[in-house]
């Protein structure tokens, strides 16, 4: 099966002032075949949100590279990217009280 999303050393920083830094997602490497579902499942604040939002461009990679369909993805997203990957790459969220359900 092809590879459809490859994310290599993905870090996502964020400065919080005063010289300091919060390590949200620290060197994070997935890959994702084509036609397979991939839940990230983990405790509260351990990051799966912000790296979710920073493999489909909605945060700037601190580090990192994002290969989708072997075509390596923008650091930084414009206008024109989110519009091209919108409707290719989606996040679902679920909440606490559903996530074990199917609806």
């Amino acid at each position: 099966m092809s590879v459809l999303v490859d994310a290599r050393g993905v870090t996502k920083h964020f400065r919080i002032g005063r010289g300091q830094t919060v390590h949200a997602v620290d060197d994070l490497s997935l890959t994702i075949a084509a036609k397979e579902i991939v839940g990230l499942v983990g405790e509260s604040g351990s990051g799966k949100s912000t790296f979710g939002r920073t493999l489909i461009g909605l945060h700037a990679k601190t580090a990192g590279e994002v290969y989708f369909d072997g075509e390596k993805l923008p650091q930084l997203y414009t206008p024109a990217d989110f519009r091209r990957y919108a409707r290719q790459m989606q996040m679902i969220f679920r909440t606490r009280t559903r996530a074990s359900t199917h609806a």
